[in-house]
This record gives C-alpha cells, sequence and structure tokens, in this order.
C-alpha cells in the first residue's frame, strides 16, 4: 500500500487476520469489515452449515467412501461403517454467531451439545481440556488472538475427542500436532476449511505431501462464506457501506 492513495480498505469479511492493521493505522488507512454488523451476518449461516457438513462427512465417511468407491469400482461399505450423530457428544469452542448456528444443526440430529466460551454465560464447560475429555467430536469457531493461537494442541488432541472440524482459521490449531494425532489414531478424523498458511504458499502445508495427504483428513479451500446467497447479501452490504 505504500505510496498509494488508498485511504479505505472494505472488506467483505469478518476477520482480519489478512490485513496489516498495524501498518494501516500507522498510514491511516480507515478498515471497514463486517466483524459488527449483525442484521447482516446473523443472516449468514454458510459457515456455520460448512462446518456441520464437513462434521457429517467425517463421521459418515461420506468422501473417503466416495473416492474409494469410484476409484476402484468397488460396492463393499464394510471399511466405511460410520458413527450416528444422535446422543454424539459434540463440543463448540466459541459461542458467537457461528457457534451457536452450529449447536442449533446438532440439537436438530439430536446430539449432545457441549459448549466452552470463557466469555458466554451459556457456556457449559469450565475448560478446553474437560471438553475434549467428554466430547467425541469438536468444531472450532474462534477468532484468531493471542489466546486462541495454537490453542488446540497434542494434549487436548490425546483425550477422548475423535473429530475436529476447523472453521474458523488455521493457525487456531498446532498442525503438526493434528498431524501426529491422525497417525498415531488418537484423533479419527480433521476436516478443516482453512490452513495455516493460506496467505502464503498453501501447496506447501504438512498436510499435502505425499505421505501425509493420505491421513483422514477433508480440506475445503475457504469456502465457509462462498454461497451465492450470502455473497450477495455481504457485498452489497459492504457497498452501501461507502
Amino acid at each position: 500500500m505504500e505510496g498509494t492513495n488508498v485511504n479505505l480498505i472494505n472488506t467483505c469479511s469478518t476477520g482480519l487476520n489478512h490485513i496489516d492493521l498495524e501498518y494501516c493505522e500507522s498510514v491511516g488507512i480507515e478498515i471497514q469489515c463486517h466483524k459488527n454488523d449483525f442484521e447482516l451476518i446473523n443472516q449468514l449461516p454458510s459457515t456455520s452449515e460448512l462446518a456441520f457438513g464437513l462434521l457429517l462427512d467425517l463421521m459418515r465417511n461420506i468422501t473417503m467412501s466416495n473416492n474409494v468407491t469410484k476409484r476402484d469400482k468397488s460396492w463393499d461399505y464394510l471399511p466405511f461403517v460410520g458413527q450416528q450423530l444422535k446422543d454424539y457428544k459434540v463440543g463448540i469452542v466459541g459461542y458467537g454467531r457461528l457457534g451457536k448456528m452450529m449447536a442449533k444443526f446438532c440439537n436438530a440430529f439430536d446430539a449432545e451439545v457441549y459448549i466452552y466460551d470463557p466469555y458466554s454465560d451459556e457456556s457449559n464447560i469450565d475448560s478446553l481440556e474437560e471438553l475434549f475429555d467428554i466430547c467425541d467430536a469438536v468444531s472450532l469457531h474462534v477468532h484468531v488472538t493471542d489466546e486462541t493461537r495454537h490453542m488446540i494442541d497434542y494434549d487436548l488432541l490425546s483425550r477422548n475427542v475423535n473429530f475436529l472440524v476447523n472453521t474458523s482459521r488455521g493457525e487456531i490449531v498446532n498442525e503438526t500436532d493434528i498431524i501426529r494425532a491422525l497417525k498415531e489414531c488418537k484423533l479419527w478424523g480433521y476436516g478443516a476449511d482453512v490452513i495455516e498458511d493460506e496467505f502464503g504458499d498453501p501447496s506447501k502445508s504438512p498436510f499435502f505431501d505425499l505421505e501425509n495427504s493420505k491421513l483422514n483428513c477433508i480440506f475445503t479451500p475457504h469456502i465457509g462464506g462462498m454461497t451465492i446467497q450470502g455473497q450477495t447479501k455481504a457485498y452489497k452490504w459492504s457497498i452501501d457501506k461507502l
């Protein structure tokens, strides 16, 4: 941005980790985003819908069975017997807008929902350790801060949890620990819409090398908010703010 006449960045997002906020503040560039546009974002369940889809995909081996069935032209269900969401214990980390939507979807399928959010009165779990001890699956719905960066580590992944879904940001988890837990079968599956270096060179992600690519992971290229309905509403709102 140096040497330009730009004095405003209007980003059609709630997250801001793709913008150098310190630099923009130092040169007087104003930042607009949707973080506090509650009238808009409460109409945008797209990311939570994807998180729920990733959870079902992992639990029922949808992507894995599809790939094997088409590749091998086989019709054998035995390797893909999955888990039922009814009565499954699902943990929600972060009980803001998206976390509440995810909990609503899980409740509709009769899952047992547990909530960890130290900033919410609706939290019914006192610590991440307790959540990962109790729950069979955990879904992450938090922003990147110094407090949340790499908050999901090997110790947590070595507890009871079987599946982890991350539609927040790649920096929330320790990706090396995710890979280790998958290799050691402490974690059965990881579904993510994000990786840590997606603004650098995503092709160099440790998940995508030949050996690790065989692990039970599902990745989507940050498509959480990428629905026609959601994008139409969000971009119109951004334009109208100018």
